[in-house]
């Protein structure tokens, strides 16, 4: 268990730092982008991602999940693995191809079908890829995929800047996009000695496991992208260029949290699905962490989001605020629900994933279709991704508790100090906030530091006070202070030896 743990940590860590990174360099990407190119532009690109998303979730077949399920090593699984995705690959990049000029009218956007047939050849080229590189999950090593990864990135960022500044347009963010694909074929094997060969004896074995990670990858996309599906195609370019830069900005303290470690829990849980009571216990631990983080960060975000705005997408990006603050609290939400997901899939019950995702669809378009048919704004949209978030999660956790040995207690003994803590956090932000702003005068300096530094404070003293009051459980905050006297010893042994 101890073995498996470290692994599992160590491995989140990586993956949280390959999360970050990428990100971090994609903000550098879109602050200094989104001053060269307009809020249509981004639209543009949003929309046809859109389109390729909608139609690449009905071929996939989730082969890499259904490789990193199956315990053991396997070539057969591997090579059978990587044949699947080459044909479903080919058979996606062709139909893009050719329904190009059909979405383009759907969309009611006809530049959207040359951009389709762009990014259609790189994703058959991306079918290409090394599949040993699923190997690096499977084993918990994060570390070199996030060495791939970073330095992939940094190469399509430099390529996407440098176009945005020449070209002036959309189809800079395209060909950067395409650069990301190529680059991702070249490092899969640069990287990665496997050398897979066509196969298909294992069909049968990857295809039962399949079926249902199809079909809930076509209602987890739906669950997903929904909101922007119809913003895009009800409020048009400019609407949804304004609503995914939101919503990059909006999950930026969530997802990039609780996203790596979820990818982490997946091969974690796998290993222990055979072992309910320790498994339970994982479930629990990896809860306590994200919720312990993403929490405040989102409730955090949603109280500075003006500032933020300013800061990570310029002046003209104003509007963007109000929605910033309403998804950063559908951030909160799917980093709470994030857990029970992978605890599913590990333990064979991809049909509750399903379950659990359609509901969020149909809650949505419930609200979307009558806020639509009164000419609501792009706000009451926002909203009703919140709230069918909070459907879709409250779901998958009810399943979770009944196929597994979490109770109900326990999971809310795990997550209330954070909410507790971020909740006086709020309070104290708010009641801060006239005394920053009559403080603050200089046009240059805003109360965005002030504010991160307040709330994190009042987060980590009411976090800790709680802990204590609560007798000291086993949790996050145990964790969090054993790490932090480790690397105080570790700095003092250091000092000591200069």
């Amino acid at each position: 268990m101890s073995n498996l743990r470290t692994a599992a940590i160590t491995g989140a860590l990586w993956s949280i730092g390959s999360r970050w990174g990428n990100r971090l360099l994609g903000f550098v990407n879109v602050a200094i982008v989104a001053r060269i190119l307009a809020p249509q532009d981004f639209g543009l690109l949003a929309i046809t991602m859109l389109v390729v998303g909608f139609v690449e979730i009905w071929f996939s077949l989730g082969v890499e999940s259904a490789v990193i399920q199956k315990q053991g090593d396997d070539r057969d699984i591997m090579d059978t693995a990587w044949t699947l995705r080459i044909i479903q690959g080919c058979l996606l990049g062709l139909i893009l191809f050719l329904i190009a000029p059909l979405a383009a009218t759907f969309m009611a956007e006809p530049r959207v079908a040359p951009l389709l047939r762009l990014i259609a050849v790189g994703i058959t080229l991306s079918a290409f890829n090394n599949i040993g590189t699923v190997n690096w999950q499977k084993q918990l090593n994060f570390r070199r995929d996030f060495l791939v990864s970073l330095g992939a990135k940094l190469i399509s960022v430099a390529v996407t800047i440098l176009l945005a500044w020449w070209l002036r347009n959309y189809w800079a963010l395209a060909w950067g996009i395409l650069s990301g694909y190529v680059l991702g074929f070249v490092i899969s094997y640069l990287a990665e000695p496997y050398r897979p060969r066509w196969c298909l004896r294992r069909w049968r074995d990857l295809l039962s496991f399949s079926q249902w990670t199809l079909l809930n990858s076509i209602i987890g996309y739906a669950s997903f992208k929904i909101d922007e599906i119809t913003v895009g195609r009800f409020l048009g370019s400019t609407s949804m260029g304004l609503y995914t830069m939101s919503s990059e900005v909006a999950l930026m303290p969530t997802a990039e949290l609780s996203a790596p470690v979820n990818r982490v829990l997946f091969p974690a849980f796998s290993a222990l699905q055979s072992e309910p009571g320790r498994l339970a216990a994982a479930c629990l631990n990896a809860v306590g962490m994200v919720t312990a983080i993403t929490i405040p960060a989102g409730i955090g975000l949603a109280l500075v989001a003006p500032e933020a705005v300013g800061l990570f997408l310029g002046a003209q990006w104003g509007e963007a605020a109000p929605l910033v603050a309403i998804l950063a609290l559908h951030g909160i939400l799917r980093a709470l629900s994030g857990a029970a997901y992978p605890l599913l899939m590990a333990i064979g019950q991809p049909r509750a994933v399903a379950c659990a995702s359609l509901v969020s669809v149909v809650i949505f378009l419930a609200i979307a279709g009558a806020a639509l048919s009164v000419q609501a704004g792009i706000l009451v949209l926002a909203w009703a991704k919140v709230v069918s978030t909070l459907a879709g999660g409250a779901m998958a956790w009810g399943f979770a508790l009944r196929y597994t040995q979490i109770t109900l207690p326990a999971l809310l003994r795990t997550i209330w100090r954070p909410i507790a803590a971020s909740a006086l956090m709020a309070a104290a932000l708010l009641s801060a906030q006239p005394f920053i702003a009559g403080w603050v005068q200089s046009p240059v300096l805003t109360g965005l530091p002030i504010k991160v530094v307040l709330g994190a404070l009042v987060y980590t003293l009411a976090s800790l006070a709680l802990w204590q009051l609560s007798g000291r459980p086993n949790g996050f905050e145990q964790m969090a202070l054993a790490r932090t006297r480790q690397i105080g010893a570790a700095l003092s042994a250091r000092l000591r030896g200069h």
